[in-house]
């Protein structure tokens, strides 16, 4: 690797999102078995307001218990083995499939963000209200993603023209 910090985002950012995703859908499970428990309720409301589209679809798909909380688990330690190993595979592989999950993710955050909102005659332009926080911050990891991504492409083509 030629540039460690570039893969240590990269990483990082990945398994930030990935632990995002694991923990939500571990409240739920919690949520599940303790129904009752007001804290869980606030951290699941808060937690499957990001993260829902992709875990209600991912729900859909698997429908083993447990399946998805363990497939999160593998993903959360993928990025940060390939990190410690130094392998540009693994890094890539997660960086790849983080900003196609941040990208959906902020998508539908925009999206939900959206209903409700009326203008008045700028209904087809840009409504500023759309941009909670949850939404900013997806936007944000996206854009980082991104950028990274390109960053990592570059620095593998650079490297196999010059080998």
């Amino acid at each position: 690797m030629k540039s460690p910090s570039v893969y240590a985002v990269q990483n990082a950012l990945a398994a930030c999102l990935f632990l995002l995703l694991l923990t939500a859908e571990a409240l739920a499970y919690l949520l599940n078995s303790f129904p009752s428990n007001e804290m869980l309720w606030e951290l699941t409301i808060a937690a499957n307001r990001i993260a829902g589209p992709f875990l209600g679809a991912a729900d859909r798909a698997i429908h083993l218990p447990f399946a998805l909380l363990a497939i999160l688990a593998i993903a959360v330690t993928v990025p940060i083995i390939a990190y410690r190993r130094r392998s540009w595979l693994g890094t890539a592989t997660s960086g790849h499939v983080a900003l196609g999950l941040s990208v959906m993710l902020t998508y539908e955050a925009i999206k939900r963000a959206q209903s409700g909102h009326l203008t008045a005659s700028l209904s087809q332009a840009f409504d500023p209200a759309i941009l909670d926080s949850s939404a900013m911050s997806l936007i944000a990891v996206t854009l980082v993603m991104a950028v990274l991504c390109l960053l990592n492409h570059f620095m593998f083509f650079a490297r196999s023209k010059s080998a």
